[in-house]
């Protein structure tokens, strides 16, 4: 609130009323946005939508840069995203969304809500080549490797060898389809590796949710984008 000030008077040691003014509208307008702030909420995914719309021509889609794709990544969505909170990234087809996380590694892309396998089983499903499919547009210009990873869920025993065995096909099956031609050229095998992961780091503890139907999530393949470049030509 602007407390009323005396008259100013020639030759007063205190500045001039306007000036006193002026730093009160100041402060004033200061403690208006703090307040609009706190009020106010952010969509991640939204945020992040409308500062990639700044990147690239009216009306285009630009790509992600061939040199660094995290570094682009993180200049257009990772300023609007809360710490260790994932942002949803639209590039699959309708309702197939793929959750990325900046990690120490780089940048950590879970394909759960995109891709899911049978109990046992390393094959893609037909509905789902789409989205992997989308992804592979998305950065085959890239030079960053990629570190493609294959879980399993302990619900679930695999048809024939180990969960570790069946891990790396499920990882194995989706490079497969990256590296692969679609019309266009596969991203170089040069810029991806395949790990197992076994029964590791669930994100659904079947012990603590009953619902078979989120199990699922667990049958999963994780994308790592890596700092690290290859020299492709």
């Amino acid at each position: 609130m602007i407390r009323p000030r005396r008259p100013f008077k020639g030759g007063d040691d205190a500045a001039p009323l306007w000036i006193i003014s002026f730093s009160d509208l100041q402060a004033q307008i200061v403690v208006f946005f703090a307040l609009l702030l706190s009020f106010s909420t952010l969509d991640p995914l939204r945020v992040s939508q409308i500062g990639a719309s700044f990147t690239g021509s009216s009306g285009r889609e630009n790509p992600p840069p061939r040199d660094d794709f995290i570094v682009w990544w993180v200049m257009t969505h990772q300023v609007a995203t809360p710490a260790g909170k994932p942002v949803a990234e639209p590039w699959g087809p309708e309702g197939r969304e793929f959750l990325v996380w900046r990690t120490r590694d780089g940048l950590r892309i879970s394909l759960e809500r995109s891709v899911s396998f049978d109990p046992g089983s390393a094959a893609i499903q037909a509905d789902q080549v789409d989205a992997i499919r989308a992804f592979q547009r998305f950065m085959r210009g890239s030079l960053n490797k990629l570190d493609i990873r294959g879980f399993t869920g302990p619900d679930e025993e695999p048809a024939v060898g180990t969960h570790w065995s069946l891990s790396a096909a499920r990882a194995q099956a989706v490079a497969d389809l990256l590296m692969s031609d679609s019309g266009e050229p596969g991203i170089d095998p040069a810029r991806i590796r395949v790990t197992g992961m076994g029964r590791n780091d669930p994100v659904v503890d079947i012990l603590e949710v009953r619902d078979p139907f989120q199990w699922q999530r667990n049958r999963r393949v994780e994308i790592i984008v890596l700092e690290e470049k290859a020299q492709v030509k």
